[in-house]
C-alpha cells in the first residue's frame, strides 16, 4: 500500500464526495536516523567522528526539514514524531527535548562548533576550524548509509536538501537490503562505515537493550552480530538493561523503558524520521471496527464490521 500513497491522496483530495477512506491498521513501524558516535572498522573508511557530541547531533536534528520530507514523500498519510519513543504514538509532546526544524538555531551551532562557513553565498559546504578532534580545512561532509528502495531514496535525498541548506554535505550510499543486512559485508549496517544511516524498526520495541546497550555494539569482536549500530555506549542505560531482565511486572517494565526514554531523547542518540501505521482502505461509508489489542489480523471481528451513510468522513 505505501507505493500507492500518490493515488490515495488524489482519490481522497481531489473528489467533493471521495470513494475511499484510510484507516491505521495493526502493523506500526518506526524510520530513524542513526548517529555513528564510533569509529569505522575499515581502513579505507578515513572517516572521522564527528557525533561523539552532543551538540553536533542537536545541530543536524534543527536542519533535518522532517515535515517537507512527510509532505513530499508520504502525503502526509504519516505521523511525525517529535521525540524517540519504543512505542507508537499519535500525540505530540510539550518536553524540552522535542525534535523542532530550526536552520537558523542548527547553523549557529555549527558554527560555534567551529565549522565555518566561508562564503554563505555560495553553495559549498562548511570546512573546519579548530573543531575538536578535527583537522582544520576538513569538509563537514556526511556519509549516509541507505537501502535502495525507492521510498528510502526519496526520504534521504529530501533530508540531504534541507542538511545542505546548512552547509553540511550529504553524499548518499544506497545499498540492496541484502547488503544493508548482511554483516559480513563493509557496506553493511553492522560495520559502521557511515556517519548517518536510515533504518526502519517494528514498532513497540520489546526489548530495547537489544539496540542500546554497550554490550551490543557490532564488532570484531562479535562478529559484528549486535544491533546497536550507532555505537551508544552509556552507562545509565546499561545499569538499565541489567535490570530488564529479572523484572517481570508490567508497571515495573514501563517504569524502565520510560528511563530509557528519557536518556535517549536527552542525548539524542537517535532522530526518529516519521512513524507509520499499515494503512487499511475501504468504502467511505465504512464504520470503524473496534480494535483489540494483540490481534494479528485486520479482519479479526469482521462480523462487527458495517456501514452506514452517517460513517462517511
Amino acid at each position: 500500500m505505501s507505493d500507492q500513497l500518490s493515488v490515495l491522496y488524489i482519490l481522497q483530495n481531489y473528489y467533493q464526495d471521495p470513494a475511499v477512506k484510510v484507516m491505521d491498521g495493526l502493523g506500526k513501524h518506526v524510520e530513524w536516523l542513526i548517529f555513528n558516535l564510533g569509529q569505522p572498522t575499515t581502513a579505507q573508511s578515513n572517516q572521522p567522528v564527528f557525533f561523539n557530541g552532543f551538540k553536533m547531533r542537536q545541530a543536524i536534528s534543527y536542519c533535518l526539514d522532517r515535515e517537507t520530507m512527510l509532505k513530499n514523500v508520504f502525503f502526509n498519510f504519516y505521523d511525525l514524531p517529535d521525540q524517540f519513543s519504543f512505542f507508537y504514538k499519535e500525540e505530540g509532546t510539550d518536553s524540552a527535548d522535542r525534535i523542532t526544524f530550526d536552520p537558523a538555531k542548527g547553523q549557529t551551532l555549527l558554527a560555534e562548533l567551529g565549522w565555518a562557513d566561508q562564503d554563505p553565498e555560495d553553495d559549498l559546504p562548511r570546512t573546519a576550524k579548530n573543531v575538536e578532534g578535527i583537522s582544520d580545512g576538513t569538509v563537514l561532509s556526511l556519509n549516509y548509509l541507505v537501502k535502495s528502495d525507492a521510498q528510502s531514496l526519496a526520504v534521504a535525498d529530501q533530508l540531504k536538501t534541507s542538511l545542505a541548506d546548512c552547509g553540511i554535505q550529504v553524499d548518499i550510499k544506497a545499498v540492496s537490503a541484502e547488503i544493508f543486512w548482511n554483516r559480513s559485508s563493509e557496506d553493511s549496517i553492522f560495520q559502521g562505515n557511515f556517519n548517518l544511516a536510515q533504518i526502519e524498526w517494528e514498532l513497540p520495541i520489546e526489548n530495547p537493550c537489544l539496540l542500546f546497550s554497550s554490550a551490543n555494539i557490532p564488532q570484531k569482536s562479535n562478529d559484528f552480530s549486535g544491533l546497536n549500530f550507532g555505537s551508544i555506549s552509556d552507562a545509565q542505560l546499561d545499569s538499565l538493561c541489567t535490570l530488564l531482565p529479572a523484572t517481570q511486572l508490567s508497571d515495573e517494565r514501563q517504569a524502565i523503558f520510560d528511563q530509557m526514554e528519557v536518556i535517549i531523547n536527552e542525548n539524542l542518540a537517535v532522530v526518529p524520521l516519521f512513524t507509520r501505521a499499515d494503512l487499511m482502505i475501504a468504502r467511505n461509508d465504512f464504520c470503524d471496527a473496534p480494535t483489540t489489542l494483540g490481534s494479528q489480523s485486520e479482519l479479526f471481528m469482521i462480523e462487527a464490521f458495517d456501514y452506514n451513510p452517517a460513517c462517511k468522513e
